[in-house]
């Protein structure tokens, strides 16, 4: 039974988005379908160049970076994997397939406990859409003082007909005040979602600096996929795939504050934006 489980689970991340995708456009989709048959053939690297193509262009969609995740996490890198699986919960916080992928990425990268996120109201207003909000709210306002004015230049006639129409002029009205309110409302969502500014590692292990002394282009030691300076500590290291709060950046460093509540400088390349 755990067998089949598992091979359930595999074809999750064997298929990318396609059904369920969120609309392409046209100028994109060569790029969208060669990215596609390249992930079912089996060329990782390749669907990855694609999909990255597309978002470069300026497209973003959950179902993007779930498939940018994929490819990824096809390709061993985790911390990628981890950073685009993120992307896509904040656009799809309730699909069960990227809390599933993400914890997948999260075992293998030994960061399943690892991650730093803001209390509060941050986290209450985590993945809300803040920009379909706004149009909504506004929609809504537009659409209410639209009516109204309508209805207060409308010909009055019984008494019956007036205090329909006094009704009517009430719900326009109550309408833009909703209005008017979600868009103020998505303004504020906005705003606690640009506080919460978040990143992942995307190296095997990065250190942690109290300054951002080292000048950029110091060599470090390195390989394809670490980039640790040598005499660093194991305390003061973090590992791919750990999620840190982004807090500034100065010269090609960031500011970070890690899990453990730590605050210090690491090298801005070894880290992607969620």
């Amino acid at each position: 039974m755990a067998r089949c489980l598992l091979i359930f689970f595999a074809t999750l991340l064997a298929v990318p988005a396609t059904a369920w995708a969120d609309p392409v456009p046209d100028s994109l989709q060569e790029a969208w379908r060669d990215g596609t048959e390249a992930y079912r053939q089996g060329r990782y690297a390749r669907a990855a160049a694609e999909y990255e193509s597309i978002a470069a262009a300026g497209f973003e969609s959950g179902t993007l970076f779930y498939n940018l995740g994929n490819t990824h996490y096809r390709l061993g890198q985790m911390g990628r994997a981890i950073r685009y699986y993120e992307k896509a919960r904040g656009r799809m916080p309730s699909d069960a397939r990227v809390a599933h992928n993400l914890n997948m990425a999260r075992s293998r990268a030994d960061a399943s406990a690892q991650g730093r996120t803001r209390g509060g109201l941050a986290r209450a207003v985590q993945g809300w859409p803040a920009k379909a909000l706004f149009l909504g709210g506004v929609a809504l306002w537009t659409a209410g003082l639209l009516f109204w004015g309508w209805r207060r230049r409308a010909e009055r006639g019984s008494a019956g007909e007036e205090r329909a129409s006094g009704a009517l002029t009430t719900a326009a009205l109550a309408i833009a005040v909703l209005g008017g309110a979600t868009a103020v409302l998505a303004m504020g969502v906005d705003y606690v979602q640009s506080l919460d500014r978040r990143a992942v590692v995307l190296v095997d292990r990065v250190p942690v600096h109290a300054e951002p002394g080292m000048p950029t282009g110091t060599p470090l030691a390195r390989t394809d996929t670490t980039a640790v300076m040598a005499g660093s500590g194991a305390d003061t290291v973090l590992v791919e795939g750990t999620i840190v709060l982004l807090q500034s950046e100065q010269d090609g460093w960031s500011r970070i504050e890690d899990p453990a509540g730590r605050v210090g400088w690491v090298p801005s390349p070894a880290l992607g934006d969620i």
